[in-house]
């Protein structure tokens, strides 16, 4: 559609899409649908939405780990979602995701994100 063109065309210039980071979205809950909902508000800001799937296991409550905790992508994305809980990719070996190296940052979304749907 020509609209969603124009819209493509105007986050080019946007910072997040400046910085190139790309995002990974997992689902860590039993709630379908739930990454792929909350990808749409960081496409909507101009994230580089790598891809977006089910955690291996089950998460409480939603995280974020990346490689660049100075990130402004990282920053955007934590403020967008609210989600207060980052953690380095490099210093954090609770998180036993392996496809979180496939992406810069990756988003887990928990039980406490579900009710948002």
């Amino acid at each position: 559609f020509f609209i969603d063109s124009l819209r493509s065309e105007n986050l080019k210039e946007s910072p997040i899409a400046l910085e190139g980071k790309s995002i990974l979205f997992l689902n860590g809950t039993d709630t379908k649908g739930l990454a792929a909902y909350f990808s749409r508000f960081i496409k909507n800001i101009g994230g580089d939405v790598f891809a977006s799937g089910n955690a291996q296991k089950r998460y409480e409550k939603s995280l974020i780990v990346a490689d660049d905790l100075e990130s402004y992508t990282l920053r955007r994305v934590s403020q967008t979602l609210n989600i207060s809980d980052v953690r380095s990719k490099h210093e954090d070996q609770l998180v036993e995701e392996p496809s979180i190296v496939r992406a810069d940052i990756t988003v887990i979304f928990g039980f406490d994100k579900a009710s948002e749907l």
